[in-house]
């Protein structure tokens, strides 16, 4: 359950940052911001899913920002003929640096966990 917890609080964490960057002039038409849209969508089924399954329901708090974070999601559009605005030479953030792909990684350690 701290695991699902914990996952729950990344899609309502994530699904703030896509909204956001959707406003910045680099980041909404750049291909990782895209694919993580499209990643997260998918990973909102999955999780959903598997609160249905669940033996333990989850809180109505943790309802709530489930909740949040599909609608923030799937509101969103995922933006058409993207390219990797850093290998253009658009994004002038440091090479290794961005802030969608940061944020997204952020997942990976969530699910290392047990």
């Amino acid at each position: 359950m701290t695991n699902l917890t914990s996952r729950i609080r990344f899609y309502h964490y994530i699904s703030g940052v896509l909204i956001n960057q959707q406003g910045d002039y680099s980041c909404s038409k750049c291909k990782p911001y895209a694919n993580t849209i499209s990643a997260m969508k998918t990973g909102l089924v999955e999780i959903k899913r598997e609160c249905a399954d669940e033996l333990t329901p989850i809180s109505a708090e943790l309802t709530e920002l489930l909740n949040k974070a599909d609608q923030r999601i799937n509101s969103m559009e995922i933006p058409e003929n993207t390219e990797g605005r850093k290998t253009e030479g658009i994004c002038l953030l440091p090479k290794g640096t961005c802030f969608v792909k940061s944020s997204k990684g952020l997942l990976k350690n969530i699910q290392g966990t047990v």
